[in-house]
């Protein structure tokens, strides 16, 4: 009998190995447990935090009326036309490296015999001088327009978070046209010295 109680004894009895190891992946589990409920809390409080800011910016247009919605406009419109401006002068240089390579092109082409049935090929020459005198145009008006860029981006409408969402729910109520005729308006304006920017520079290669 007492070897019978000594044999179910040592059967029930767990190596210390085993009990450390259930040890940790208890301290393990219980560590991540934590950390995904710090990981939720912090997330909710965001979205609380997002909401309040929500909630806030639809206050400021409601008790602020017309006059808040107008400002709010005004502000999106100077913010989308600052971006718009960067995005036309980048686009101008790129337009200026397709030309120059345009005219390269044409002229590597000229170096070999024209295959037959190929037409326009005397005018490759002139055409790539054309495309160059334009890439080099656009250059300089590139480089004549930068240098107000920073100064329009450092004068940008401040707006607070509360503001931010302001600006979106105008646009949401009814706002969004008027924002994008003054993004229009901007974007003519930046075309428009662009092009008299373009001109005045041919103007003095012609002249020179």
């Amino acid at each position: 009998e007492e070897a019978a109680r000594s044999h179910f004894g040592s059967r029930t009895r767990f190596p210390r190995a085993d009990l450390h190891r259930s040890a940790l992946s208890m301290d393990f589990f219980k560590s991540f447990a934590d950390k995904a409920s710090a990981a939720t809390t912090q997330a909710m409080d965001r979205v609380h935090e997002r909401v309040d800011i929500c909630k806030a910016g639809k206050k400021l247009l409601e008790d602020g009326g017309e006059a808040a919605m107008s400002i709010m406009i005004a502000k999106r419109t100077a913010r989308a036309a600052i971006s718009e401006d960067e995005a036309v002068l980048t686009s101008l240089a790129q337009t200026a490296s397709m030309y120059e390579d345009a005219a390269a092109k044409l002229r590597r082409a000229i170096e070999a015999p024209c295959p037959e049935g190929v037409t326009g090929f005397c005018d490759f020459e002139s055409q790539a001088e054309v495309y160059e005198a334009r890439a080099k145009s656009m250059r300089e008006a590139v480089a004549l327009l930068e240098k107000g860029v920073q100064d329009a981006k450092d004068a940008a409408p401040s707006a607070s978070a509360v503001e931010e969402d302001a600006m979106l729910l105008a646009l949401v109520k009814g706002g969004e046209a008027k924002l994008m005729d003054g993004v229009h308006q901007g974007l003519d304006s930046v075309k428009k010295m662009s092009e008299a920017a373009t001109q005045s520079c041919s103007g003095r290669e012609g002249g020179a």
